[in-house]
């Protein structure tokens, strides 16, 4: 049974046009979306992104402090640092976890900066091209080396 309460709203979305019903849901959808988006970053649980792999240890020749890769590349290596490092100094570093067979790299700073915690980024170059097989323990994450044999890598695909 109909009461005359919900008559008189029947009558009144009756009058209302269908654009603004259609305007009026899709504006109330919208603003659902995002309070409940807002509220989910606000109140779930938080995830930073990471910006680098895992970080490896590193031993740096004649620096008293501890270093640690946080970003790699094949030319480059940022280190964070606990002491600041002068831009054109260079530093042999080794692996900490590696085995005394791994080369010890040298590499020269050429840029730094302080970072939130106190600590240094200290951004260097390689000084001589690094060996896949040694980048591996710097924490290197790239596929295989391809042979010049095999430029799209197909033979690893077996």
């Amino acid at each position: 049974m109909i009461s005359l309460e919900d008559y008189e709203f029947l009558e009144f979305l009756g009058a209302v046009p269908l654009w603004a019903g259609l305007a009026a849901g899709i504006l109330v959808a919208i603003v659902v979306f995002f309070l409940g988006r807002g509220l989910l970053r606000r109140l779930g649980n938080r995830i930073h992104a990471r910006r680098w792999a895992n970080s490896v240890g590193v031993i740096v020749w004649g620096y008293p402090g501890k270093a640690v890769i946080v970003n790699l590349s094949q030319g480059d290596v940022t280190l964070l640092m606990d002491h600041p490092a002068t831009p054109g100094t260079t530093f042999t570093i080794h692996p900490a976890g590696a085995p005394e067979s791994v080369p010890w790299i040298v590499v020269e700073v050429r840029r730094q900066c302080r970072s939130a915690d106190g600590n240094w980024f200290v951004g260097c170059r390689f000084a001589e091209e690094v060996s896949w097989e040694t980048m591996v323990w710097f924490g290197w994450q790239t596929g295989l080396p391809q042979s010049s044999d095999d430029p799209l890598g197909l033979a690893q695909q077996g």
